[in-house]
């Protein structure tokens, strides 16, 4: 299967080809008529693209990126066609809606640490193999989202390094999330992309294994503690503390989100354990700002290691001990 290769912002794209195809036009005056005409023809052919802001595009007519869909956007997606979505989300997708609008789901779910060399292939099956054109999408479609969808891409051959890096930072992924841009940086075109079968829906392993990552990211947090507050660790250059905590970040609201969406929870006790969660949140948002700033003083970081630590351990002695 071929792809048409749209790894840069419509506008760009435009750009490039109208500027050459106008060098064709020998006279003047029929540059501006050349580049009206191929600008409309290209809207007509590259739709929906260009349609929705919501919605941005990897590979034109094949596969675009956005955050989770809302109301309108499943309807946006229906009016254009959409056949596939993916979700790279850790919850439960919207499987009925999704049904109900004539689009298959495919659950390929992946954290912000690491994306693993089964799930890459997975990627790339889905992305070569179901029917187009693709939406995939993550919680706010800045982070694991584009990352899964450049890897895709980049296992099919469809784009190069250089613009899936492009895309990245097009999209805003943070620099903070190193296992997703070296897991982009490290995926190579594959020789061989089998179809496979997928799921609408794959469960989590449970909550204790989104708090175990947490648990580890927790100690690593730690050792920069025992060495009062650096930013970096000279024993572990590969260590930066904001880097830690912003992990922290993300793997606590998913697992408040996965909370949410448990149905064993009884209503007063799910109340609790969301007031619990967002006093966590909280503290643990206050604490990753402090070590983004180069100018915090060690006592003020660990004041607010002392909170994070009080607040989850609060939360441990109510829900989990």
């Amino acid at each position: 299967m071929g792809f048409l290769i749209y790894p840069l912002p419509l506008k760009r794209l435009l750009s490039r080809i109208v500027n050459k195809l106008a060098k064709f036009a020998k006279k003047a005056q029929f540059q501006a008529v050349v580049q009206q005409l191929f600008c409309f023809i290209l809207l007509i052919l590259m739709s929906p693209i260009g349609l929705c802001e919501d919605i941005t595009t990897l590979i034109v007519n094949r596969l675009y990126t956005g955050s989770e869909p809302t109301a309108s956007l499943w309807e946006k997606l229906k009016q254009d066609g959409f056949k596939t979505v993916i979700s790279v989300d850790g919850i439960r997708p919207d499987i009925e809606t999704a049904e109900k609008n004539g689009i298959s789901y495919i659950h390929l779910p992946i954290g912000y640490n690491e994306v693993s060399e089964e799930r890459r292939q997975q990627l790339a099956s889905a992305l070569k193999h179901s029917k187009g054109p693709i939406y995939l999408h993550c919680h706010h479609g800045k982070h694991r989202g584009p990352a899964a969808a450049v890897i895709a891409a980049l296992s099919n051959g469809a784009i190069s390094q250089e613009e899936a890096l492009t895309y990245l930072k097009e999209q805003e992924t943070s620099v903070d999330y190193q296992g997703l841009w070296q897991a982009v940086r490290f995926s190579t075109p594959l020789k061989n992309i089998p179809e496979m079968e997928f799921s609408s829906y794959e469960p989590p392993g449970d909550l204790a294994e989104t708090m175990a990552k947490l648990d580890r990211s927790w100690e690593r947090v730690q050792k920069f503690r025992k060495v009062e507050w650096p930013t970096t660790l000279e024993s572990h250059p590969d260590l930066v503390l904001s880097n830690e905590l912003l992990l922290i970040l993300e793997y606590l609201t998913e697992s408040q989100r996965l909370s949410s969406t448990d149905e064993n929870q009884r209503s007063g006790e799910t109340q609790e354990l969301h007031s619990a969660y967002t006093e966590s949140l909280e503290a643990i948002k206050a604490f990753h700002t402090l070590s983004q700033d180069p100018s915090s003083q060690k006592s003020s970081l660990e004041k607010a290691y002392q909170k994070t630590s009080q607040s989850c351990k609060s939360c441990h002695a109510n829900f989990r001990n």
